[in-house]
């Protein structure tokens, strides 16, 4: 018989005598899905967009019109906390998958994967929203930046933070498949992945646009995460 002993955020089995099986069940790892979308909807929308008669006035322009760091400052401090938050949610949602699919399924490992991916891009497109940070008039590095350093690395932020938001998108298919077809999640997530997925690959592929996995992604991983917080409690 198998005894529990545990905080209130982590659930440790033990044997009979007391001794740790040395398996731990977090509890917790949905609230940071949840934060991961939140946050970064917050750092996405945030950014400060320029009006396209300002790009088309070139180099000085733009440069001019970034006239205040802080907004894109902050932007890329919470950036750093999303990729801290998706990591803590990656790891026990992947968990919950193999546990919730038969031996040998390839879901949770191309999830793993997929959010992994994410992860990766978004170190790399929030460390570029701290370099135009420091960049911009005002800026710590200033003095290191060229009036074209900065209006480049605006276009890459202004692009590159929709777009690395494609590995959860890919997550939400993977998620779609296996809640129909091992129902690893409740039926309505795997409709709203369904539909998820849709989206930013239709964009996609009928229209290169990319992109839209920054707007429909970080709203699944909220819808996700809040619809498996029971799950992870009954864990």
């Amino acid at each position: 018989m198998t005894a529990l002993m545990g905080t209130e955020s982590d659930i440790i089995e033990a044997t009979a005598d007391g001794a740790p099986t040395g398996r731990v069940r977090s509890r917790w790892w949905p609230i940071a899905g949840v934060v991961t979308g939140v946050l970064g909807i917050a750092t996405t929308y945030s950014f400060p967009m320029l009006e396209d008669d300002v790009k088309a006035n070139g180099v000085d322009a733009v440069f001019n019109e970034l006239d205040d760091p802080t907004v894109v400052r902050v932007g890329a401090s919470i950036g750093f906390l999303v990729v801290l938050a998706l990591v803590i949610w990656g790891a026990g949602f992947v968990r919950h998958l193999r546990t919730s699919s038969p031996d040998g399924a390839l879901g949770a490992s191309i999830a793993h994967i997929s959010i992994a991916a994410s992860a990766g891009a978004m170190i790399f497109g929030y460390g570029l929203k701290a370099m135009l940070a420091g960049g911009i008039k005002g800026g710590i590095d200033e003095g290191l930046y060229t009036k074209t350093d900065v209006a480049v690395l605006h276009l890459f932020v202004d692009q590159s933070h929709w777009l690395i938001w494609m590995g959860v998108a890919l997550a939400a298919g993977v998620t779609a498949w296996m809640s129909f077809k091992y129902r690893s999640v409740p039926r309505w997530i795997g409709i709203v992945s369904v539909i998820s997925a849709v989206l930013v690959f239709g964009m996609t592929v009928a229209f290169a646009l990319p992109y839209s996995a920054g707007v429909v992604a970080p709203v699944w991983i909220v819808i996700a995460s809040l619809g498996l917080i029971p799950a992870a409690k009954r864990a």
